[in-house]
Order: C-alpha cells, then structure tokens, then sequence
C-alpha cells in the first residue's frame, strides 16, 4: 500500500454557508472520549484535479490528554493508495496549537474544515475518507479504539465517501 503525506498545499477554503448533511445519524465513539457527529463533502463529484471541502464535527465528552491529534486518511481501493491530510486544518498541527485535540474541553463541540485536491493517481470511482486520533508522544503510533460506529478495523472512523466520475472500481 502507498502512503503519501500531504501537507496543506492548498489554502483553506471558507466553509461558510457549508452544512453538514444528516449523517444518518452517525456517532462514531471514540474510547467514551470524543464522537465523530457530522460529516460533510463538498462537491458531491470530484474528478482528479476538483479541490474537496470537508467538514468533521466533533463532540467532546472527555479530555484525552496530551499527544493526542486527529488523523485523516482518503483511500483508493482500486489502487491501494493512501493519501495523509493529518496535518491539513486549524485543529491541526500538535500540542503547540491551542484549538488541536489534546486542548478539547468536555461538553465542547469542534468543527474541523479540511481541504483535498483529489490527485490524478487516484483511479477508483469512489475513494473512502477516515478520520481518528493517534497519539505522537505513543512509541506505537497508537490510535484512539473506536467503541462503536462504522470503521475500517484499524480505529479509522469510516466518514465519508468522495465521488471521482471515474470508471468503477475494479
């Protein structure tokens, strides 16, 4: 599997007048911690080269502590290719930054806007969007354990899906 980091290359987009669609009434549960609670991916068809808004509302229910971050990975099934927005957004960028997890205060909700230029390697007609935490300061990497919500087996909140016009996966 190719993994590529992206750094925010492209400038973030105002998302104002940008709404969450229902999720159907998604709640992902990360360790009774903080829920992924709304998602939203705008346009709905991005061919390669289309520049992505994407919206994750977040609920805190509990602080997770120091080293905590939030993860984004888009994945194109049909090359196994992943693309690493980890460091793309204003809840972004580690401990330093007073608006990224490891500040989160319980009761607080958080909406974090990220911006993707959808590469021309990326084949698939769809590619799925994860998002979670990881721990920098883990010596293991370790994510926060998804408790319940739809995922990939690896504590990725499966969030979202961008729609490319391509040929279907293969």
């Amino acid at each position: 599997m190719l993994f590529r980091m992206l750094l925010p290359s492209v400038a973030l987009l105002s998302l104002v007048g940008c709404r969450p669609r229902p999720a159907g009434g998604l709640d992902v549960n990360f360790d009774d911690k903080i829920h992924l609670v709304g998602a939203s991916i705008e346009p709905e068809l991005a061919p390669p080269g289309t520049i992505v808004k994407m919206r994750w509302t977040w609920r805190c229910d509990a602080p997770v502590g120091p080293g905590w971050e939030l993860l984004t990975h888009v994945h194109d099934d049909l090359t196994d290719q992943t693309d690493n927005l980890d460091l793309n957004g204003p809840l972004r960028s580690g401990n330093d930054n007073p608006r990224s997890l490891a500040h989160w205060k319980a009761g607080e909700t958080y909406v974090d806007e990220q911006t993707y230029q959808v590469p021309s390697y990326m084949r698939g007609s769809t590619l799925t969007v994860m998002v979670g935490a990881f721990n920098r300061l883990s010596n293991t990497g370790g994510r926060l354990p998804i408790v319940s919500g739809p995922n990939d087996g690896h504590n990725r909140a499966i969030a979202a899906t961008i729609h490319t016009g391509l040929g279907p996966a293969k």
